[in-house]
């Protein structure tokens, strides 16, 4: 097992076109990507921007208003999820422009989230837009 989780980038470099990654890489590979799938804690920022690099699953703890930006560093076919919790105060939750909210959906950015509670936001990147998948929540 690896000292520590690498970022996706750092592995990928070991597996371009004409290395010879060792035993030690793929392990490193799969440690990792396995690790990617935990949620980790994000500093509560206004506006977040997600690293895909960094993980895709990411928890934060509302003490103020947020707006989700895109996630950098995706491929087509990525999910990003967000467990957001909202502190002591009713908070509001918006999504930037370029986050694509589905045009029959009754959902409206900002969603103002309940005291306490937990919601999960999910996107999946289609190659050129993150599409909003879903918010649900009051958990």
């Amino acid at each position: 097992m690896p000292d520590s989780i690498q970022t996706k980038a750092a592995l990928r470099a070991l597996f371009e076109s004409g290395d010879v990654p060792i035993g030690q890489d793929f392990a490193d590979w799969i440690f990792t990507m396995k690790a990617h799938e935990t949620p980790i804690s994000l500093t509560y920022t206004d506006p977040v921007v997600p690293d895909c690099n960094d993980g895709l699953i990411r928890n934060v703890a509302l003490t103020g208003d947020m707006t989700i930006s895109p996630p950098t560093n995706a491929v087509a076919g990525m999910t990003w999820e967000g467990w957001v919790t909202c502190d002591g105060t009713a908070r509001n939750l918006s999504f930037d422009a370029a986050i694509l909210i589905p045009s029959d959906s009754a959902f409206t950015s900002p969603k103002t989230l309940t005291i306490s509670k937990t919601y999960i936001v999910t996107m999946k990147y289609n190659g050129t837009n993150w599409l909003l998948v879903g918010i649900i929540g009051g958990y």
